[in-house]
């Protein structure tokens, strides 16, 4: 009984240790078919993953890769499986693998560049893990790669269009910034920092634009509003100043910075320097205006200066009858004349700053022309002013016309006197004078070169800013009515404008004034300087003389001149009518003195008939109009004699007998 006892136990423990065997084997089958179905997980997801994974064992043996890995480098799996890691690296990074052991670190990541299998290399990005076994020893590595070509072409792209930007705003000429929410300066291009007259953007960057760069405050408030009212400004024109306190006017354009959230961050502005610019408009604003004048001056010119020459020519042969004894009649006619020649002054002055006055320019020593001319002048200012005329010597003639060099000397030291109404020194002085570009830059004018400069300086009143900036406005005076016409200085402007120079005018209340007149400076060697106004010893003659003029007092004024120094004189109304005269008694006359402007046939017209009839005579032109205007509109020969209304008899006289002696 006991043996089967026995029997029955160990028949059973084999039968448990049986079913335990079974069990165990149920469960491993069942971790077997987990395992795969994982491994099937895992190659399902690794075949589909769009980045190449790689395990290889501890000595860099591939173990397993996925299509993603093989296809990037150009290989089939198969190919791949066994094979030494290293095959995707280029020769020059292959390092010998090492075996792994606990100080190993878990992982790392890393960019470099793989080979594939035709030899082309590119980018990839690979982050590798160590699988370790339950001692922490390395049993192998998984490997991810990423293929990083088109990003880092993107990167590359990217930073070469930062490059370029930032090229850009380090050689913009215009100035660049931004500000931050509290509108302090974050950056500043090279153009600001220079606009600004610093050194370093950092000098910049440490600026209150309010107080440091803004001429006025309110003026920075009111382009702050205009950013938070408009979100961007355009054209804002504002007035900054320079390190040296210079100011500056400028064009602002920009918009406003905001974040994520719609909260303003700052600005991004654009700033460019219209200082020469606002210059030059005034420029030709003042040109424009003078344009106008002098479309005036030359429609009332003829009538004018007509008006004037039966005046100043009546007056004239008055005098010359009148008796000693009529001393009332005398004083009368001396205010006549008087009155005549300031209106033919007023005439001049007005086609002086219209630039509507014919210049005969020439070489002039100015040194020598101003100290003659002063000479006069000292004579008719009071001896409460001192008078220093000083100039430097050897200096290079001028190229100029010396009548307007005498107007322009005299209009600048009528004004000087009448600034010192209590006395004063005047000081006039010649000497030669360099622009150069830093000089145009700050003032907006002036031609870099070499000029020879005339200053005229008082120590009178002086003038405020505002006058100054008018000083050139034509009719625009300080002077008390009656006592300027406010065409002084306009007449300055305009003769040194048709010298092609240049006016510079710096003044200050009470401190006097000082205007500098530039001249361009001429190579060939001056004529002996004659004042202007001296005339010789008039002449009469014998010769018979054709005067052609429509107006028939100018007729009897020339014929009244002209026959009382012996000439004969015959004189028609028109170009008609002279022509016909010529035609017919042409051989009588010696000299032609026609008017250009009249009715049926000009002047001008005559003249051309004349040539075409093959009728020769000697010629001289006179209009109330400018010679320039009447060149400007006719065809005319430029060695025909020209004889400016309002003339005067000797003026008249002096013209004729230098045409008939052939000397013009």
């Amino acid at each position: 009984m006991d043996s089967d006892a026995s029997a029955i136990r160990q028949l059973t423990d084999e039968l448990n240790s049986l079913r335990q065997q079974l069990s165990d084997l149920e469960t491993a089958l069942a971790d077997a078919d987990e395992a795969r179905e994982r491994l099937h997980r895992f190659e399902t997801a690794a075949a589909n993953m769009q980045v190449g994974l790689t395990i290889t064992d501890p000595s860099g043996t591939i173990l397993y890769t996925n299509p993603a890995e093989a296809a990037m480098h150009g290989f089939e799996v198969a190919e791949l499986l066994g094979n030494d890691v290293r095959v995707f690296a280029p020769p020059e990074l292959h390092r010998p693998m090492k075996s792994g052991h606990k100080s190993e670190a878990a992982s790392w990541r890393r960019e470099s560049v793989n080979v594939r299998k035709d030899g082309a290399r590119f980018a990839v990005h690979l982050t590798s893990d160590v699988v370790r076994d339950d001692t922490g020893a390395t049993v192998g590595f998984v490997t991810t790669c990423l293929d990083i070509t088109e990003r880092k072409r993107a990167e590359k792209e990217l930073q070469r269009s930062e490059a370029q930007y930032r090229a850009i705003i380090e050689n913009a000429i215009h100035g660049i910034y931004r500000t931050d929410d509290q509108e302090k300066f974050v950056s500043a291009n090279p153009a600001l920092v220079a606009m600004l007259g610093y050194e370093t953007p950092q000098d910049v960057l440490g600026l209150d634009p309010t107080t440091d760069v803004y001429v006025d405050p309110a003026e920075h408030a009111w382009v702050s509003e205009l950013y938070h009212d408009k979100e961007r400004i355009e054209g804002a024109v504002v007035h900054w100043k320079r390190e040296d306190g210079t100011p500056i006017t400028v064009r602002l354009n920009g918009r406003l910075l905001r974040n994520e959230n719609r909260e303003p961050i700052g600005t991004e502005m654009f700033a460019e320097d219209i200082t020469v610019q606002q210059q030059l408009e005034a420029q030709v604003i003042h040109s424009q205006k003078i344009e106008v004048v002098g479309q005036l001056t030359g429609g009332i010119a003829h009538d004018f200066n007509n008006l004037l020459t039966v005046i100043l020519a009546s007056a004239s042969m008055i005098e010359g009858s009148l008796p000693a004894n009529q001393e009332s009649l005398q004083h009368d006619l001396h205010d006549l004349q008087a009155a005549a020649r300031r209106g033919a002054a007023l005439v001049k002055r007005l086609l002086g700053f219209s630039r509507r006055a014919m210049l005969a320019l020439q070489p002039l020593d100015l040194t020598q022309a101003v100290k003659s001319f002063m000479a006069t002048m000292r004579r008719l200012l009071p001896e409460t002013i001192e008078v220093d005329v000083t100039g430097e010597r050897h200096i290079p003639n001028v190229s100029a016309d010396p009548n307007a060099v005498e107007q322009i000397v005299s209009n600048l030291v009528n004004n000087a006197r009448d600034a010192m109404p209590k006395g004063g020194t005047l000081r006039v002085d010649t000497r030669v004078e360099r622009l150069d570009e830093a000089h145009r830059a700050d003032s907006g004018w002036g031609d870099p070169g070499e000029y020879i400069c005339l200053s005229v300086t008082d120590s009178g009143v002086g003038m405020d800013q505002e006058t100054l900036a008018r000083i050139f406005e034509p009719f625009f005076t300080t002077k008390e009515q009656g006592f300027g016409t406010g065409l002084g200085m306009s007449t300055v402007y305009g003769l040194i404008k048709q010298h092609r120079g240049f006016v510079e005018v710096s003044s200050e209340v009470g401190s006097g004034t000082m205007v500098k007149v530039y001249f361009r400076r001429a190579d060939s060697p001056a004529a002996a300087y004659t004042a202007p106004g001296q005339v010789a010893a008039l002449k009469g003659g014998t010769e018979s003389i054709l005067v052609v003029e429509d107006e028939a007092s100018i007729r009897r004024a020339a014929r009244r001149v002209l026959e009382k120094y012996g000439y004969s004189v015959h004189c028609v109304s028109d170009g008609d009518e002279a022509l016909a005269t010529l035609e017919s008694r042409g051989d009588e006359f010696s000299l032609v003195i026609s008017d250009v402007v009249m009715p049926r046939m000009s002047g001008i017209e005559l003249y051309q008939a004349m040539r075409a009839g093959s009728i020769y005579k000697k010629f001289v032109f006179m209009s109330g109009y400018s010679a320039k205007d009447v060149r400007a509109n006719v065809d005319w020969e430029d060695d025909v004699p020209f004889l400016q209304k309002p003339w005067t008899p000797n003026e008249l006289l002096s013209l004729v007998r230098d045409v008939l002696d052939d000397v013009v």
